[in-house]
């Protein structure tokens, strides 16, 4: 008698995936060091969500534009939220860990000038706002993506403006009533104006077509509110 083999329950995307590693590995392409194939993908999903954002986008539009398989794409990263985390790292992590590996100046003014200008340079390339776009959609289905950009980009960078400003204040540049928390406004201000700046007609609009300009009038606002010994309250403009 013949016996009915009852074929185990079968897990679509672990499917999908096999199917695409297998086609990975006979895909027909010029072998290149894996930091190479890396890259690649990773310049292709800022193209691809750029366009489209992270929920949108296929892991087939990432490998349509990087010119490779899907499954090449799944033997470097699982999912399109571990793509992300790695576009975070090999940009704003990455450059964050050069610039903590910098030499410092031994004036605190002048570090501090070259710390605000390593940061405005960043947000004002075209990478930026794609993921500052991306981290603000991620938002509401997956904060857990939001929170690692915070931890891992956003706070950091506070806190190496913060311990710039703080180490002004004990050298008697800056005066102390205004340094609590003043990294925390200069990131905003330098964030918003360079997000500004990405949108063409804004930018034309606001006339921010200058970044050098831009970036002096912030720190002359800045900078004369540091200076200041005398506490801004309400009540001196009432």
């Amino acid at each position: 008698m013949s016996k009915n083999v009852v074929s185990p329950p079968v897990n679509e995307t672990e499917t999908v995936q096999t199917l695409a590693l297998a086609s990975a590995r006979h895909e027909p392409r010029t072998r290149r060091p894996a930091e190479e194939r890396e890259a690649q993908i990773i310049d292709a999903a800022f193209e691809a969500f750029g366009v489209d954002g992270l929920n949108e986008t296929r892991i087939d539009d990432v490998a349509r534009i990087a010119g490779v398989s899907k499954g090449t794409i799944y033997l470097y990263f699982p999912n399109k939220e571990a793509l992300f985390r790695e576009m975070i790292r090999r940009t704003v992590i990455a450059r964050l860990d050069a610039l903590e590996n910098e030499a410092h100046d031994p004036d605190p003014l002048t570090d501090f000038h070259r710390l605000v200008g390593a940061f405005w340079g960043y947000i004002n390339t075209s990478e930026f706002p794609v993921i500052h776009r991306l981290v603000i959609g991620a938002l509401p289905r997956m904060p857990e993506l939001s929170q690692f950009f915070a931890e891992r980009a956003s706070l950091r960078w506070q806190r190496l403006l913060q311990t710039s400003i703080d180490a002004c204040v004990d050298d008697g540049t800056f005066s102390p009533e205004h340094a609590p928390r003043s990294a925390c406004m200069l990131h905003s201000m330098l964030m918003q104006h360079a997000l500004m700046r990405a949108l063409p007609s804004m930018c034309t609009a606001m006339k921010l077509d200058d970044g050098d300009a831009v970036l002096e009038h912030i720190l002359t606002f800045f900078l004369g509110v540091m200076h200041s010994t005398t506490p801004i309250s309400r009540a001196q403009h009432a």
